[in-house]
């Protein structure tokens, strides 16, 4: 739920103004979780589902029910014990109250609003059914690094130098793809910011949500390696389809119908901290830029960041250079309000328009 607050001024024929501040609660489509992912499983008897970082075991069906609208990662896994293979590594978006059918086969998802007249609508299993493991300490990720390799890596960090360090994070990450949150905590075993910063950079191709690489920008000691990370993910010196031997997926597109829902809340609380923690507006501006590059971010999300900017000239730039990943384009006439200046907010509703 979000607060939304609008002015309300009332002119009296003696021109004395009023204004008045009435809150309304409003309901954001991803206040409601109703919408369901069925899911086919092809490939194997035996699978591991992971949905949003949790897991669950299943044959060849499964049901999630009760979805919040908005992107959900999804891996599924073959659980051969001999060879157990990763069958599909990625994103499904789903609208609110919507009910989807899904297909895994050949590493591949199909996604569709009917059902397979060859699949028993009472086939699929739902979740709250299935034998649920919580993740191991090291799981809660985007789903890059399956949890052996990424708990063996984390083991090896132990006692190797920083350039064994980067040697063997780079080889795993350019073998089976990494998340931004296990780049993150394997970067964070780095003992120089030097070392640290040329591994981050290194890995970016390797990065499977690079929309959300930018919260490795914690990770270092000092303000200057922060920036040319930073500066390295915005002028997009890498390869931006992900690295040649395929084995990461295909980057979210900012662009897709369904992408509108703006940043996941955990991102965006990341990004907020990190913005407050920055002393001058350009580099504001510079975490911000970096942040929706590769994704979205909601109207009033973006309303909330432009508050922390000191100076309304700097706060009218940003506001302007993210209007093309404002996911709800339609709202974001809200974040006039964050101005001091009037003709400031002028120049902004009509950049808006």
């Amino acid at each position: 739920m979000h607060l939304v607050f609008y002015v309300l001024t009332i002119k009296y024929k003696h021109m004395k103004i009023i204004t008045t501040l009435i809150g309304l609660l409003v309901l954001s489509p991803v206040a409601f979780a109703n919408s369901t992912l069925n899911l086919v499983l092809n490939g194997g008897n035996a699978f591991t589902v992971y949905l949003d970082a949790e897991k669950y075991q299943t044959s060849s069906t499964i049901r999630f029910q009760n979805l919040f609208a908005g992107r959900h990662t999804l891996s599924v896994i073959n659980k051969d014990l001999h060879n157990p293979t990763s069958l599909y590594n990625g994103f499904v978006d789903i609208e609110d109250g919507e009910v989807l059918y899904g297909v895994v086969s050949n590493g591949n998802l199909t996604i569709s609003t009917q059902r397979n007249n060859n699949t028993n609508q009472n086939s699929f299993g739902g979740h709250n059914n299935c034998n649920e493991v919580q993740p191991s300490l090291h799981n809660n990720h985007q789903f890059g690094m399956n949890e052996q390799v990424y708990n063996q890596l984390f083991q090896d960090f132990s006692f190797a130098t920083d350039s064994r360090k980067a040697r063997m994070l780079i080889n795993k990450a350019q073998r089976h793809g990494i998340s931004s949150n296990q780049a993150k905590q394997l970067l964070n075993e780095f003992s120089f910011d030097s070392q640290r910063l040329s591994t981050a950079k290194q890995l970016t191709d390797a990065i499977i949500d690079r929309q959300n690489y930018w919260t490795v920008g914690e990770t270092f000691t000092f303000s200057s390696s922060k920036q040319q990370f930073l500066r390295h993910l915005n002028n997009g010196n890498y390869n931006q389809n992900g690295n040649s031997n395929g084995n990461c997926i295909p980057r979210p597109n900012p662009n897709h119908p369904n992408h509108s829902f703006g940043m996941n809340q955990q991102s965006f609380q990341t990004l907020k901290r990190l913005i407050r923690d920055e002393s001058f507006d350009n580099k504001k501006k510079q975490q911000v830029l970096v942040a929706v590059k590769h994704g979205k971010i909601s109207a009033q999300q973006m309303t909330q960041l432009l508050t922390e900017f000191t100076f309304d000239a700097n706060r009218l730039e940003t506001a302007k250079a993210v209007i093309p990943f404002i996911s709800d384009k339609e709202n974001y006439w809200m974040a006039g309000e964050t101005f001091t200046f009037s003709s400031n907010k002028s120049s902004f509703l009509k950049a808006l328009n």
